[in-house]
């Protein structure tokens, strides 16, 4: 059974590109992505769907103005508070805090 939000995403991707150019971003072969989306993929699909959720999961950020990753969003909010204060990165680690991207405050930001 697969994820309906992940496959979305295979959906739209493969919409803006095509089933080749996104099986090879994903690092899988066209045929395997394409039994995936018929729902003929036989091994467990969780493999397949962490590739595409890898490369095609992508939030705005407010703090950047532009599209990042699942993977950058994820580093940037749970990592530790930067030593320096009132730099760049700092500014960006508070802004991470209140994100309504962040699935779960994992900091106190004060």
């Amino acid at each position: 059974m697969s994820n309906q939000a992940i496959y979305q995403m295979a959906v739209a991707a493969i919409a803006e590109s095509s089933i080749q150019a996104v099986a090879i971003t994903i690092g899988y072969s066209r045929p395997a992505l394409s039994r995936y989306m018929s729902g003929s993929y036989g091994a467990g699909v969780e493999k397949i769907e962490e590739a595409i959720k890898r490369h095609y999961d992508v939030r705005n950020c407010p703090f950047l103005t532009k599209q990042v990753d699942i993977h950058y969003c994820t580093t940037k909010s749970t990592a530790a508070r930067p030593i320096k204060s009132g730099g760049v990165r700092e500014a960006h680690w508070l802004a991470c805090q209140s994100c309504p991207n962040n699935q779960g405050a994992h900091h106190d930001p004060l």
